[in-house]
């Protein structure tokens, strides 16, 4: 929290200092630990915040700013989501994806959403996980015992708290998130547009909890391997934290865009494990991907031509620009469904990936119809959540009939 500038709690000022120091925490650490920066702002030239942004429970990055909202119920109190640290540094989250990858932005991918929705809470943990007093607080109240809930896994507790008090059909009254959780993978199609908290919707706030829980397991591992090895507790956590953040920047900068980008993403994290520790952890964060459902056993042919490429990777950029009323398999009723008649423009890149002396690891590819059955299922999930609109709250909304 912000200590100086003699502003009071609860002031404007105090707000603007919070999200600014949180901000800039955040970023310095990503900076300080991978070998990738953060680029500039890659929608406008300075990113504005606004603390007071309007009456709601909500906070959100638009690509030009962080906007934090505030609540003043008789059942909460005034609540600001700008003093909440989780939520700021999880918004501050989007905006670096974004600095990194301005390409996710528009993908018709329900994956893809969620991965935004997780890497801003894998931001919000590694934020936590730079003050002293939270690791020692979490090790305390798990007794060293990381895999249990604790004050660093349980993220935005105020916020979680107030909209339980609000809306508690389904809610947990104890947090609005937590890392350590049990959901493994399923094909979101299959999945309701919403549900409550205990179990998975295809909503991309819901789904995104797979791949935190993933992230936060791989954390665990690599720390109790630290931790067993003789390491402090306290050392281990912060080694776990700059190695796992380092693993995931990199995948982050590198992952091809495709129909399985969950599956991307995850191989691309075991690939950096083989770039940057030499294997050292990558059949444990291969066991764990597997027992998540996000990646199987099955292997890809070995390539006998060996890598040149200095970053270890050959990118293959592709894409399908169509109208899903063209493709569909099934009959559409475009009275009812008019997002089948908008031009998408779906990802579909291809990524060869190398060990550290050029041998073939991976490759990662999506066949035409997984991308335009996965393009299918994000439209539908819009009709049926209305999340196609002008209006604030609307996250989506159609540009030059796209």
């Amino acid at each position: 929290g912000y200590k100086g500038g003699g502003h009071s709690k609860g002031s404007i000022e105090y707000q603007a200092a919070n999200v600014y120091v949180t901000i800039g925490e955040t970023i310095n650490y990503i900076n300080s630990v991978s070998e990738f920066k953060i680029p500039h702002w890659r929608r406008t030239n300075q990113l504005s915040v606004f603390p007071r942004a309007g009456f709601d429970l909500n906070a959100f990055y638009d690509g030009r700013s962080l906007q934090f909202f505030y609540v003043n119920d008789s059942r909460t109190g005034l609540i600001f989501a700008a003093d909440a640290t989780d939520i700021t540094s999880h918004e501050c989250g989007h905006s670096i994806l974004d600095s990194f990858r301005p390409d996710l932005w528009s993908v018709p991918f329900l994956e893809v959403g969620a991965f935004h929705e997780s890497f801003g809470d894998f931001c919000s943990l590694m934020h936590a996980l730079n003050h002293d007093e939270m690791i020692n607080k979490a090790i305390q109240e798990t007794g060293g015992d990381l895999s249990k809930s604790n004050v660093i896994s349980r993220l935005a507790e105020q916020f979680g708290k107030a909209i339980f008090q609000i809306d508690p059909v389904g809610r947990n009254p104890d947090y609005l998130r937590n890392a350590i959780n049990s959901f493994k993978y399923v094909d979101p199609s299959k999945l309701p547009a919403n549900a409550i908290d205990s179990t998975l919707a295809a909503e991309v706030h819901s789904f995104s909890r797979i791949f935190t829980g993933t992230m936060y397991d791989i954390f665990f591992m690599i720390f109790k391997d630290q931790k067993d090895s003789g390491i402090d507790p306290l050392q281990a956590v912060k080694n776990s934290r700059d190695l796992l953040c380092r693993y995931v920047i990199k995948s982050i900068v590198n992952v091809p865009i495709n129909a399985k980008f969950f599956a991307s993403m995850a191989n691309t994290m075991l690939w950096a494990d083989v770039t940057i520790s030499n294997r050292k952890y990558h059949d444990r964060m291969h066991e764990i991907f597997m027992s998540r459902g996000i990646i199987d056993a099955s292997f890809t042919a070995m390539y006998l031509q060996t890598c040149t490429n200095q970053n270890r990777i050959v990118k293959i950029n592709d894409s399908l620009n169509l109208k899903l009323c063209d493709v569909s398999i099934t009959s559409v009723n475009r009275k009812k469904k008019p997002l089948y008649d908008i031009e998408l423009n779906i990802p579909k890149e291809q990524a060869h990936l190398y060990d550290k002396d050029g041998n073939f690891f991976k490759h990662l590819v999506a066949t035409d119809e997984e991308s335009i059955k996965a393009a299918q299922e994000f439209i539908e999930y819009l009709h049926n959540t209305n999340g196609v609109g002008p209006d604030i709250n609307t996250p989506w909304e159609i540009r030059n009939n796209k």
